[in-house]
């Protein structure tokens, strides 16, 4: 059975990080959703933890890490990323994204493809949405009562908080300070990167997945050199937790293979391990 993971905290570009580092073999570094934390990527940090040196982290502004330093884009999570890989001296882990974490891994995989051994994309995000007429009526409205509420006193500030209570996603109604950043990220699209990316790529989709709809992951095997898609039926956004079973299968069988020329570490667990592999924590916290 693996070992629990190792709830440990760095300083990677001034954030105070959280990650969680177990395993051995072939590395893998794992990252959530917006919204997200390490717990909730646990089911796929326990099924690779068996076959592979796993590292999962709060990005930052989640979890139990810091907030970035100002308002972020796809491109700063990715350069943060990078930061976190130099800091913990991994050479081409491979990555595996959910949702925002799928699309933070794909700038980084196109930007920086030579930092990238596989890449497990599991219900990215990254795609341009496909807008319905319901939708830009929602936001007409919702431009038409920004503009006229301040000539209408206490009933125009109760006016467009109804609006944006209407048109807001639940995520940007929970995204607090974040709501600069989640703007930002969600008005950035992905396609043009997508065939700069050199890693053999696994995409897995839930078919009913309603956030980042199975269009987009067939969109993506499309424009991604090397890439194969596998339906999950009956899974939804979290495809990874609607069918566990198959996907820990899928997973260690695809992220088994180590880029040419890495070393087999030792369990993350032990002392000599993470000095190998650079994870000094600033405090520990174990579970």
């Amino acid at each position: 059975m693996p070992s629990s993971p190792h709830l440990q905290f760095a300083e990677v570009q001034g954030v105070r990080t959280r990650y969680w580092h177990v395993g051995q073999g072939p590395r893998v570094l794992v990252l959530h959703g917006w919204g997200a934390k390490i717990e909730s990527v646990r089911p796929i940090v326990t099924a690779l933890s068996a076959t592979n040196e796993v590292l999962a982290i709060d990005l930052p502004g989640f979890g139990e890490s810091g907030p970035p330093p100002a308002t972020w884009g796809v491109g700063d999570y990715a350069g943060f990323v990078a930061a976190l890989l130099d800091h913990f001296a991994w050479e081409r882990p491979s990555v595996v994204g959910h949702s925002f974490g799928g699309k933070t891994a794909i700038c980084l995989a196109a930007r920086e493809p030579q930092r990238v051994n596989r890449l497990l994309l599991v219900d990215a995000a990254g795609i341009k949405p496909h807008r319905g007429i319901d939708y830009y009526a929602k936001v007409a409205s919702a431009k038409l009562v920004k503009h006229t509420a301040p000539y209408l006193g206490p009933l125009g500030r109760r006016l467009r908080e109804r609006i944006a209570k209407r048109v807001a996603s639940s995520d940007y109604a929970n995204a607090g300070d974040l709501r600069p950043t989640f703007v930002k990220v969600l008005n950035e699209h992905l396609e043009a990167l997508l065939p700069r990316i050199e890693a053999p790529t696994l995409l897995i989709w839930g078919d009913r997945d309603t956030a980042t709809p199975l269009s987009d992951g067939q969109q993506m095997e499309r424009l991604i050199p090397d890439a194969a898609l596998i339906t999950f039926p009956g899974a939804g956004h979290f495809s990874y937790l609607d069918d566990q079973a198959r996907f820990a299968a899928i997973a260690r069988n695809f992220l088994a293979v180590a880029p040419a020329g890495a070393t087999a570490t030792a369990p993350a667990s032990a002392e000599p391990a993470s000095r190998q592999s650079g994870l000094q924590p600033a405090e520990s916290d174990e579970h």
